[in-house]
């Protein structure tokens, strides 16, 4: 839905693959065993995509990007999405939270420096900063796309490489309409 904030995941669990937009399964592919994410060989690229020579830029809001190395959430079924940081724990493999800020001090962990946002990461702490009413974010703790040429390039690393096995692949996304 465009102008909303929507929690986006991508399961791998066994031999399928489910999509859940704000934890309702929208759709679920079977596929085979050895489907693979991630590894050493490429680059990812948050905010576009190509699907057979085609460009398919990201026109929005992303939050609390995160692949994980196993299936998060339930086979098919609905659950609520928590609207905290995503937290970083055994299974994560790539965690962005796309909060702004400076510096922070070795010594007091405080912020240093005035960065883009006013967010720095706390679990208990709300992850979606936005206007109810507008759908604008109130600071700027999230990653913004125009849909154009623009995305966020994440060099390929062994780090975050999932294999064949089950995984996890979701994100707070705000979808502007064509009009915005």
């Amino acid at each position: 839905t465009a102008n909303t904030w929507s929690h986006v995941a991508l399961v791998k669990n066994g031999n399928n693959l489910y999509l859940y937009i704000d934890g309702v399964n929208e759709d679920t592919v079977a596929t085979a065993a050895g489907v693979a994410f991630g590894g050493v060989g490429g680059t990812m690229w948050i905010g576009w995509s190509v699907i057979n020579g085609s460009n398919y830029p990201f026109k929005g809001n992303m939050d609390e990007f995160r692949i994980s190395k196993i299936a998060r959430y339930p086979s098919g079924t609905t659950f609520t999405p928590s609207t905290t940081a995503f937290v970083d724990d055994l299974h994560t493999v790539k965690l962005l939270h796309f909060d702004g800020g400076g510096g922070i001090s070795a010594t007091t962990s405080q912020p240093t420096l005035p960065g883009e946002g006013t967010y720095f990461y706390h679990s208990s702490v709300p992850a979606i900063f936005y206007d109810a009413a507008t759908g604008i974010p109130t600071n700027k703790s999230v990653i913004n796309f125009a849909g154009s040429a623009d995305y966020l390039e994440v060099a390929d690393s062994e780090d975050w490489n999932v294999g064949t096995g089950d995984f996890t692949v979701e994100a707070w996304t705000f979808m502007y309409d064509s009009g915005a």
